[in-house]
């Protein structure tokens, strides 16, 4: 399905809603719930997400608390930041994120969404509009 058009993203969005109501008596995981729960709030927004606004970067770090292991955070936060469309460069302390300032905002808003769903956290974000965007850059 090619998701150009208004009407494509209505029906999108129509089927996810169907999807829901077929699922909400199933035992499905939380994981699964999580992600689905990704997916609609990227459909539910796809107009502002975009390539609308100016380019800009952002580095970005996650610090769950009282976890014993950071890796599913970090790894939620990545899939938050490449749903938005965002290029990501994860590194040992933080990501560097780049794209429009849409997806900056709506990556970094998923990425804590997501991981404040796994536990309480810590969310460092440095934002630029002066940086490279882009590793070539």
């Amino acid at each position: 399905m090619n998701v150009n058009s208004k009407n494509d993203i209505e029906s999108l969005r129509q089927l996810l809603e169907d999807l829901e109501i077929e699922l909400k008596p199933c035992q499905i995981s939380e994981k699964a719930n999580s992600l689905f729960r990704e997916i609609e709030q990227i459909v539910s927004i796809w107009p502002e997400n975009k390539t609308s606004g100016k380019l800009i970067s952002a580095q970005a770090s996650v610090y769950p608390l009282r976890v014993n292991s950071l890796s599913p955070c970090v790894e939620g936060a990545l899939r938050a930041f490449h749903a938005a469309g965002l290029q990501a460069s994860p590194g040992p302390m933080s990501t560097v994120i780049a794209g429009t300032e849409d997806q900056i905002w709506l990556g970094l808003r998923n990425a804590f969404n997501t991981c404040a769903e796994e536990a309480e956290l810590v969310m460092a974000v440095t934002i630029s509009n002066a940086c490279p965007h882009s590793k070539t850059e």
